[in-house]
Formats: C-alpha cells, structure tokens, sequence
C-alpha cells in the first residue's frame, strides 16, 4: 500500500489511472476496505479532490478524478468505520466544493453517488440462489385497461376476506398462481390518456439509487431483494371500515354552494401538467388503479396538481353522480390509496372538493339558481412534493405533456438522481449563504474592535 498511494499523485495521469483502479479493485473486497482507509487511502482521495478544486497540474484530469471518486464509493460502501474517518477528515465538505465546480456530466454524477453512498445504509449481498430468483422475477409487469380495474366505490363496499377469496377461488380455478401475467387488453374506456410501459417488479427507492450500469462501482454489484406476498399478486386486499357502518364525516364533505359551475359551459383551463379532465358521468365507474396513477404521476412531478371529475377534455362541465353516502365512501376509499403510497401521502398533502353543477338559466342568483340533482364537480387538488411516490404495486409515473406516463427502471433511476442533486445544490446554496453572512457579521465585528452591534 506505501507503494500504491503515492503514484495516485504522480504528474502522469495514466500511472494515476492505474493505481486508482487497483484501489478501486481491493475497494470491492469487504475485507480489504478499512485497511485501505486506514493507511492513508481516504486522505489520499480527498487530496485528490482537493487539487482538482485548487487547479493543481496532476489533477486537471477527470480521467483520474472519475477513478478517485469510484475508489472512493468503494470504500464507503457498508463500512461505518470508513464513513466515520471520512467525516473526521472534512471529507463531506470537500465533496461539496468539488460539486459546485463540476460541470453536469458523468465525474459529477459519480460524485453524487458517492453522498448517497455516504447517506445510505449498506445492502447485503445476495447468495447465489437469491440472485437467480431475482432475476427469474425480473420480468415485465403489464397493466389491464379500465375494465379489468376495481371501482373505487366497490372497494369500500366489498369486505376484504370476500376479495381474497374471490382471488383465491380464480387462481384455483385457472391452476395458475395470482402472479401470472395477463396480456394487455385494451379496451374503450376513458384511460387512453395513461401511456403504458412495462416497469421491473418490486422497485424501491433504495434500490434505485444503489443500481448502476457500471462495472467498476460496487453498488452495481448490490444484491436485489425482493418481497413476498403482495408484490406479484395483482391489486392487493384492501381493509377498510365495514361500510354497514356508519361514516360520522359527511359533513366534511357538504356540496360547495360559493362555488359551483354552470351545466354545458368551458371553463378557463385546460388539461395541461397541471390539470387532468375527467368526463366520467358516474361515480361507480372511478376506478381505484387509474386515480392511484394519476395521483402518482402529479405527486412526482412536483409541482402538485388537479384531478377534476365531471368534466371532459374540451373543458365542457358535464358533471357526475354522486349520491351524499357516495360522497363518503368516495373520500374513504382515497384515503386509503394515499396511505398504499411508498411513501405514504399524507392529509395535509390533498384536499377534495365538492362543487355544484347549476343550469345556466339564473346561476347568477342564488334565489334563481338551479342545480342539477346529485351532480357536482369532484376536484382532487394535491400539493407539490419533494419525495419520488411509488404505488402499491410498485410502479412509478410521471406527468408528462398533459399525459401520465409509465416510468422504466432506468427513468425512475434518472428522476431520483436530479431530484436529489438539486437538494443537494439548494442545502449547498444554503450554507453558503450562511457562511457569507457570517463572515460579514466577522468582518464588522473585527472593524469595530470586537463590539457586536
């Protein structure tokens, strides 16, 4: 090792190459890291850093600096040793430094791998076995259309032991397990708008950002896991109150008389990234897998957005039935979904409105005004947020161009990375802002000999 570190500094870039990647190499064995770590390699790798940032000959290289940050990533990866002695020797604040004077590019996205693999937890390695399982599963998961989908209402009706046997008594009779696939049927209902794309079974977060296509990088090596159960079994049971129950909420959920819209008229916006129109007539036909991907799609683009129910897409009010106890078990049956959210939606992060559907002939008066009998405007209006939300199924979409599309492994993979770089780029702008004021409240302070203001 006392011959290995000093050529990673040596003027000639390809001899610096090379000791990098025997580093990057004994980085791989779980064995070898802190003894790399604890003979100098971590210093020698925030040097490196280091003298890129000040403009040092021997490191205007990003050859040797992409192999330096993968050396580094290496060592980090699941050792808290290694981790702790990193933090002790101002490695993080290095790194931050160095990543406000990259340009976006592939050296910078190693170095944002490197502050995840510092903030994560370690994965444990798959035994072989696992490993062929894993891959076994790795297939292509295809949703149905509308037909074959759930009524949001039907879910609050129907007791979870019957949906179970239900499913049980269909995978008896077809002699197949519930996590076959079924092919793509389409069909004419109202979900043409949801581009669909096959998406890898059982993602998480975690896994994501420790998944990569590099063949140097340890975190490309971490095993998959996968869950039992639920993962491949479709549309999973649903525990909901017993609807003979009854719901003590209704009157959180009374028609709005302030704000109503007129039978037949447009109204001022549009479907966009913003809003999505829905022109379902009936509440019984919302079903539950198209409203968790169109939740889904607005929460990941964060900018949040509005679900409108009686309205088509030429923005034409139509309106839709819905019945007071509809009403509740409506608002039951979306909170339910928004728990099945990884992570979970919270209360404070949607709202449902309730407006009237009038007739254009004196709406303008509320002595006059008409409205048309259990019809109103359902809006879902969901806040913006930082977080990437998977569904119950483990799938991810995205509001695109006015339309909810279907994410691959390797887009989610993409959006969580820019996601997190412009945290990291706002923590960043943060404290330095921080340290210029505190360098000014310094300065004054030194200028009047040491008296605060």
């Amino acid at each position: 090792m006392g011959v290995i570190l000093p050529l990673t500094r040596v003027p000639d870039g390809k001899i610096a190459e090379k000791a990098l990647e025997v580093l990057i190499n004994l980085g791989k064995q779980q064995s070898l890291r802190e003894k790399v770590a604890s003979l100098g390699g971590l210093q020698c790798l925030i040097d490196i850093c280091q003298s890129y940032i000040s403009g040092a000959d021997h490191a205007m290289d990003e050859q040797v600096l992409e192999k330096c940050l993968l050396t580094l990533n290496n060592l980090l990866y699941g050792n808290a040793a290694n981790k702790k002695m990193f933090t002790d020797l101002k490695g993080i604040p290095a790194l931050l430094q160095l990543e406000s004077s990259l340009d976006d590019g592939s050296v910078k996205t190693k170095l944002m791998q490197v502050l995840r693999t510092f903030t994560g937890s370690a994965n444990l390695r798959q035994q072989s076995g696992d490993r062929r399982v894993g891959r076994a599963r790795e297939r292509i998961k295809r949703n149905t259309d509308e037909k074959d989908q759930t009524a949001l209402l039907d879910i609050c009706l129907a007791s979870p032991s019957s949906l179970g046997e239900e499913r049980g008594r269909s995978s008896s009779r077809s002699g197949r397990s519930c996590s076959r696939e079924r092919p793509i049927r389409r069909g004419r209902g109202s979900d043409s708008d949801l581009e669909r794309k096959p998406a890898l079974g059982s993602l998480s977060r975690n896994r994501l950002l420790q998944e990569s296509s590099s063949d140097d990088e340890i975190y490309d090596s971490a095993a998959r896991t996968y869950s039992s159960g639920e993962e491949a079994g479709g549309l999973p049971v649903i525990a909901l109150p017993d609807p003979s129950k009854p719901v003590n909420t209704a009157t959180l959920y009374e028609l709005s008389e302030k704000n109503y819209y007129i039978l037949g008229q447009k109204v001022s916006f549009k479907q966009d990234d913003l809003h999505e129109l829905r022109s379902t007539r009936d509440v019984k036909k919302v079903m539950f897998k198209t409203v968790e991907k169109l939740i889904c799609g607005f929460m990941n683009q964060g900018k949040g957005g509005h679900i409108y129910f009686g309205i088509d897409t030429n923005s034409l009010v139509q309106g839709i039935r819905i019945s007071r106890d509809e009403r509740d078990r409506l608002r039951v049956g979306l909170d339910d979904i928004m728990k099945r959210f990884t992570p979970v939606v919270s209360h404070a992060m949607f709202e449902v409105l309730y407006s009237q559907v009038v007739q254009s002939d004196g709406h303008d008066n509320p002595q006059t005004r008409k409205p048309v009998k259990d019809f109103c405007v359902i809006e879902l209006r969901l806040s913006k947020a930082g977080d990437i939300f998977l569904t119950s199924d483990e799938r991810c979409f995205l509001r695109v161009e006015g339309k909810t599309k279907s994410l691959y492994t390797q887009e989610i993979r993409e959006l969580i990375v820019s996601r997190e770089e412009r945290k990291f780029k706002a923590e960043m702008e943060r404290l330095l802002e921080l340290g210029r004021t505190l360098r000014m409240h310094l300065g004054f302070s030194e200028a009047s000999g040491g008296q605060c203001p």
